[in-house]
């Protein structure tokens, strides 16, 4: 009998929210290439829908995650939440080993190890910073020019941080499952 991993075992309700605001967030980042870069913004044009829909796709991104602490999802969500905001001595000894060797050590399959709960604070904080600044660029009329400009640093610099840790996510993902495809065969 295959033993299930500690992601494989989290409820469903927990799964379809982390897809959907993947989905949305993958979106935002989408839109905020075609923003940043000049030539993609050239092929698609539609500069001010592009903007719509990163803001609308970010904001709906992080209502997403905000819904999981509903009472509808609470304990489910909440559940996973505690799992990754607990921090132990083998998360310590996890991303030591994966700082000498930059190499995923292998950890117990019971629960996270400190890589993922080290992404997932990062991420949460990130979201959370995004949408302030975020908030801050799209309504620039109500600020001042200093706060914009630093929102502007913040969501650019933020930005580039969470792209890494979201490539990061997908490549350990993709590699982990063709990992685990080639010990089943």
């Amino acid at each position: 009998m295959k033993r299930l991993r500690w992601y494989e075992r989290v409820d469903k309700n927990v799964s379809k929210l982390h897809n959907a605001a993947s989905l949305l967030f993958g979106l935002c980042l989408v839109s905020a290439a075609v923003l940043y870069n000049s030539t993609l913004q050239g092929l698609i044009g539609h500069r001010e829908v592009v903007r719509e829909v990163h803001v609308l796709s970010g904001v709906l991104s992080v209502g997403a995650i905000l819904l999981g602490f509903t009472p509808l999802f609470r304990s489910s969500v909440g559940k996973v939440w505690r799992l990754m905001m607990l921090w132990s001595a083998e998360d310590s000894n996890w991303v030591t080993q994966w700082l000498k060797t930059f190499r995923r050590p292998s950890y117990l399959i019971d629960g996270p190890n400190g890589g993922q709960k080290i992404g997932t604070a990062v991420v949460a904080s990130s979201m959370l910073v995004l949408l302030i600044t975020g908030l801050i660029l799209r309504f620039f009329a109500y600020f001042p020019l200093w706060l914009r400009v630093g929102a502007t640093l913040a969501h650019t610099l933020f930005a580039y941080l969470i792209t890494l840790f979201v490539a990061i996510h997908i490549y350990y993902v993709v590699s982990r499952q063709n990992q685990l495809e080639t010990e089943d065969h």
